[in-house]
């Protein structure tokens, strides 16, 4: 029997790996190292440099990144293979196209639309039932996330729904010999749900705590505007290699995070050694409990409480 042709919804090459779009790198890592075979389709121009392709087929097709592409330049790549299947592992599925695996990370956007612009909002409450009905299958990232969505969209019950956690490369995010720093390390986005102003707020009360931040802001999240104390060193975007230098040399992690679909900055930290302290949310007690179960500290505080981050960062630095 003839295989079915798998393609999937490359747009997220054309910008940086961070967030979904680690997600979806990393899943199309992890099917190429189980011997896969399946083309990536993204638009005709610029791979961002942050992206190994090394044995993934790659077509450019199009023009465009935004959903204007995959909703409406993407499907004539289809017209002719109309058996192929096309799986979008960012988000949104293209309704024009037959065969589709749709990913749903998280519905943020309906549990405090205030966290984003209110075009953002309104495209994806408008699109996300329908993007949804239409696909043959859904992927979520977690099981907090597969509860959320048929708690919300409760038609989806029939309709497969797997959990496909993320793909984080313990080769590369690894422990290294070498005596830690006494800084604190934040990784997130500038969006409000990832709740930095309140971390910020706690660390600007007590001097002694240096505390990095990597991340940068998007435009699509309402005010993201974040004025970091004396003793925050904004650091924006930086490689997946710095990254994980910062990793294995803070002297821990927070994540002060409202709102996951999983959150693999924890994992990858724990990965790397690093002792870490997360809000006390659901879907960060399941991402966190496995590697806690094998030794890794996890400290856990109320997120909205600037005495209770400030007390579990102290504690992180105690452990150094």
């Amino acid at each position: 029997m003839m295989q079915t042709p798998i393609y999937i919804n490359g747009r997220f090459l054309t910008q940086p790996i961070t967030g979904v779009n680690r997600y979806a790198y990393d899943q199309c890592r992890k099917m190429l190292q189980e011997g896969k075979t399946f083309v990536l389709v993204c638009p005709r121009c610029s791979i961002s440099k942050d992206y190994d392709l090394t044995g993934m087929q790659v077509k450019h097709f199009g023009w465009g990144r935004s959903h204007f592409w995959a909703q409406l330049i993407l499907p004539w790549f289809f017209l002719l293979r109309r058996r192929a299947q096309l799986v979008c592992f960012m988000g949104l599925a293209p309704l024009l196209v037959r065969h589709v695996v749709m990913t749903i990370h998280d519905l943020s956007f309906l549990y405090n639309p205030a966290w984003f612009s209110k075009g953002y909002y309104l495209f994806y409450r408008a699109l996300t039932p329908v993007c949804a009905r239409h696909a043959e299958k859904i992927i979520t990232v977690s099981g907090t996330s597969k509860a959320d969505i048929l708690n919300r969209y409760p038609f989806l019950s029939k309709k497969p729904i797997e959990i496909i956690y993320p793909n984080i490369n313990a080769d590369f995010f690894c422990p290294a010999n070498g005596k830690r720093q006494s800084f604190i390390l934040a990784v997130a986005s500038l969006d409000p749900r990832k709740n930095m102003r309140t971390l910020i707020r706690a660390v600007s009360k007590e001097p002694s705590v240096q505390l990095k931040v990597v991340g940068g802001s998007n435009r699509v999240f309402a005010d993201a505007d974040i004025q970091p104390a004396p003793n925050v060193e904004m650091l924006g975007r930086v490689s997946e290699t710095e990254l994980r230098q910062l990793y294995r040399t803070a002297a821990g992690f927070v994540f002060p995070s409202l709102f996951e679909g999983f959150g693999m900055p924890p994992v990858e930290a724990m990965l790397c050694g690093c002792p870490v302290a997360v809000s006390d949310i659901p879907v960060l007690h399941e991402a966190c409990e496995p590697m806690h179960a094998k030794g890794a500290h996890v400290f856990y505080f109320k997120p909205l409480d600037e005495t209770d981050i400030l007390n579990k960062i102290q504690q992180l630095l105690l452990l150094h």
